[in-house]
C-alpha cells in the first residue's frame, strides 16, 4: 500500500471523531443515503422502467434506505402514477391506508421536480412529509426515524444559471432546520465551493461558486463530510484520486477534453457527522450524465452491524 503523506495522516486524525474518512470494513452494514439526478428518467418508458429497477439495489454494505432524486420532470398529474410505479416495484399497493413509499414535489412546465424514495425493508421508518409549505420543484423534505433517532432528509436541486441559483439559495434562508434531529441535506447543488478539489477544470470558474449557498449552510448548521476529511495540501496523485472517487458530473469541454465536478453531494448536521462511516459515487443504472453520491451512516454506539 502506498504510504500516506503526513498531511493526510493529520487530516484523518482530525476527523476520527466524525467516523472514518471514506472507508468501511468490507462486510460492515451501513444505513445508505443516495442522491441521484435522473435527467427526466430518460426519453422512453423503457428508460423509466430501467431507472425504477435500479432503485433499492443493495451493495456489500446493505440497503439504500433513502434515495433522493432531482430533475424528475414529473408533473402534478403524474405524481400518483409514479407513486404506484415505485410501490409496485416492491410488491406494495399505493393509496389510502397504505404505507407511503415515495414523496414527490412536481416539476413546473417539465422543469425541475424532486422526489424522496423509501426502501420499505430499510431502516428509515415512519416517514412523513416535513416543511411542506416550502416544497417547490427544487426542494422537498421528509422526516422519519433512523435507529430510533428522529431524522430529517432534505433534497435540493439548484437551478444551473447563476442568478437563479443565488436567488434559490436566498429563498431557502427563509426557514431553519430542526436542531433536535439528525439532519441530512443532499442533492444536485449545481455549483462547487472548492475549485481545486471539486472541479478538474476551473479556469475562470468564479460563477461556479455560490456565496448564498455558503450563507445557507452556515445558517442551517450543516457540514460537508467529504471536505472535512481532506488534507490541507494535495499531492498530485492524491488529488487525481480524490477527483475520481468523489466527482459525480462528467462532461466534455470543447478544445479541452474531458472534465468532471462534484455537483451532487451530501451535507450533514454536526450531530449527524458522528454517524458518517463512508461515502462513494455510484455509476447510474440508466442513461444520465450524473453518477449518484452515496453516504453511508452507522450509529456511533453501534459502528459494526
Amino acid at each position: 500500500m502506498r504510504a500516506r503523506t503526513r498531511s493526510r495522516q493529520q487530516a484523518e486524525r482530525e476527523t476520527e471523531q466524525y467516523g472514518r474518512a471514506g472507508s468501511t470494513h468490507t462486510t460492515e452494514q451501513t444505513f445508505g443515503f443516495v442522491t441521484q439526478n435522473v435527467n427526466a428518467f430518460g426519453a422512453t418508458e423503457q428508460n423509466r422502467n430501467t431507472w425504477f429497477g435500479t432503485f433499492g439495489v443493495t451493495d456489500q454494505h446493505g440497503r439504500s434506505d433513502v434515495t433522493i432524486l432531482q430533475e424528475t420532470h414529473v408533473n402534478s398529474k403524474e405524481v400518483l402514477q409514479y407513486e404506484k410505479v415505485f410501490a409496485t416495484r416492491w410488491g406494495f399497493r399505493q393509496g389510502p391506508g397504505q404505507q407511503q413509499l415515495s414523496f414527490w414535489s412536481p416539476s413546473n412546465n417539465r422543469k425541475g421536480g424532486v422526489a424522496v424514495l423509501i426502501d420499505p425493508y430499510g431502516s428509515f421508518k415512519n416517514v412523513t412529509p416535513v416543511l411542506k409549505e416550502h416544497w417547490t420543484p427544487h426542494f422537498i423534505a421528509v422526516q422519519g426515524y433512523l435507529g430510533g433517532k428522529r431524522t430529517v432528509v432534505c433534497n435540493v436541486y439548484a437551478p444551473h444559471l447563476y442568478a437563479e441559483r443565488e436567488e434559490f439559495y436566498k429563498n431557502l434562508q427563509a426557514f431553519d432546520l430542526p436542531k433536535d434531529a439528525l439532519v441530512l441535506v443532499g442533492g444536485d447543488f449545481n455549483c462547487t465551493l472548492n475549485d481545486e478539489a471539486d472541479r478538474t477544470y476551473h479556469h475562470g470558474a468564479a460563477g461556479h461558486d455560490s456565496p448564498r449557498l455558503r450563507e445557507l449552510l452556515s445558517q442551517w448548521g450543516v457540514l460537508d463530510p467529504v471536505a472535512i476529511a481532506r488534507p490541507s495540501h494535495w499531492a498530485k496523485y492524491d488529488l487525481v484520486k480524490h477527483h475520481n472517487d468523489t466527482h459525480t458530473y462528467h462532461y466534455t469541454i470543447s478544445g479541452k477534453g474531458e472534465a468532471s465536478s462534484r455537483l451532487d453531494r451530501w451535507y450533514v448536521s454536526a450531530e449527524t457527522l458522528a454517524w458518517v462511516a463512508a461515502w462513494n459515487t455510484v455509476p447510474a443504472g440508466a442513461p444520465t450524465d450524473h453518477h449518484a453520491a452515496k453516504l453511508h451512516l452507522h450509529a456511533p454506539d453501534d459502528p459494526i452491524r
